[in-house]
């Protein structure tokens, strides 16, 4: 039978699965299945990844309070050397886990009311080794062929042990070490002049191929402003919390912001990781109050606070990555979405009790509908 035919945002989102080791069988119905439900897979993931401090135990995160970035010891979010010396890092490129050498560079935009960039260093590495909102699938593309159950290496790892950081927590470990030691340079540099904004205004773009703008680009782009920094207790003790605020990238989530820029360049799948972790987060970060001086996203324009925290160093064990392992038992349980017809959790309307939906993006979406006649 030949594989289903896909989306390109289905199958960005499986190919992210089977590189963190989330089990996916060939199946018939993998091309219906909803955006959203994959994504809740995956941040499940992200957030057995990070402390125990953030799991579902404590919804809520209580910070003591916003301080400056220069006064938290950032060390917890380094990336640790590898085995064998050297950088031992996975990259992910075009959707798939691979080796090889990839850069990423800063760029520094000084705005005076409006931005003016120059390009300034590249950093080349060379390296081996509840629903959240829908999205709108793109256009079909090539027939799936490339998704296995063991597409992770578990070598050394016992049945009930933690295994050691898998290729792609490792992957996304190395580029938020790289970002959080970029924004903690950035954070340093004295301002423009006296009165300006912190240099705390990030965009993380999809990397480039040689040069030239890649041919798929799922809308990844993100833009940050970083608010401060804070802690929160753990057993090993506390541990370093970077508050910031972030919208997808776009001419409206620019518009009111002002001063110094800094870009960095990720792979698509990094960028889209990195994405579901904010998102994750932002359903536990209060309200902050940022350091003074910084410039803040407005939320107005979709802006939302969120926090990174360091990646662990293991990563969950097997069999807790088993429970979001993608089978036919798992599909037969899921429902179509009476809007985008997708399969996905069983979630019905919290009023009527009737009406299915497979994220609140579809919920949303089928309101203005729906309210006329939900009772």
């Amino acid at each position: 039978m030949a594989s289903p035919r896909l989306s390109d945002r289905t199958l960005e989102l499986l190919q992210l699965q089977a590189g963190l080791g989330i089990g996916i069988e060939h199946h018939e119905s993998l091309s219906r299945l909803s955006p959203a439900f994959l994504e809740a897979r995956v941040q499940k993931f992200l957030e057995m990844a990070q402390p125990a401090v953030l799991s579902a135990a404590k919804p809520k995160l209580e910070l003591p309070g916003t301080e400056d970035i220069q006064n938290i010891n950032l060390k917890a979010y380094e990336m640790p050397p590898i085995h064998g010396g050297g950088h031992g890092h996975s990259h992910t490129h075009d959707g798939s886990i691979c080796t090889g050498d990839h850069g990423h560079s800063h760029s520094h935009d000084h705005g005076h009311g409006h931005s003016h960039s120059h390009d300034t260093h590249d950093h080349g590495h060379s390296h081996g080794g509840e629903p959240c909102e829908g999205h709108d699938d793109n256009e079909d593309q090539e027939d799936d062929d490339d998704i296995d159950d063991d597409d992770v290496d578990d070598e050394g790892s016992g049945d009930d042990e933690m295994v050691n950081i898998n290729p792609a927590l490792q992957m996304l470990k190395h580029y938020m070490s790289s970002l959080t030691q970029g924004i903690k340079s950035a954070w340093a540099q004295r301002p423009l002049f006296e009165g300006a904004p912190r240099r705390s205004i990030w965009v993380l773009r999809e990397a480039t191929r040689g040069g030239k703008p890649s041919t798929v680009n799922l809308g990844h782009d993100l833009v940050l402003t970083i608010g401060g920094a804070s802690t929160i207790p753990s057993k090993e003790g506390p541990v370093p919390v970077i508050l910031l605020h972030y919208a997808p990238e776009s001419p409206q989530a620019r518009k009111g912001l002002w001063g110094d820029t800094m870009s960095m360049s990720l792979p698509r799948e990094i960028l889209h990781l990195i994405e579901i972790l904010l998102n994750s987060n932002t359903k536990k970060c209060p309200a902050f109050k940022a350091v003074e001086g910084v410039q803040m996203g407005s939320t107005a324009a979709g802006f939302k606070p969120s926090f990174f925290v360091p990646v662990s160093e293991e990563h969950p064990s097997k069999d807790k990555i088993g429970n979001l392992n993608i089978t036919k038992e798992v599909i037969g349980t899921l429902v179509s979405c009476s809007v985008c017809g997708l399969l996905g959790p069983d979630l019905k309307c919290a009023k009527c009790k009737k009406k299915v939906y497979c994220s609140a993006a579809c919920q949303k979406k089928d309101w203005k509908e729906h309210k006329a006649v939900c009772a």
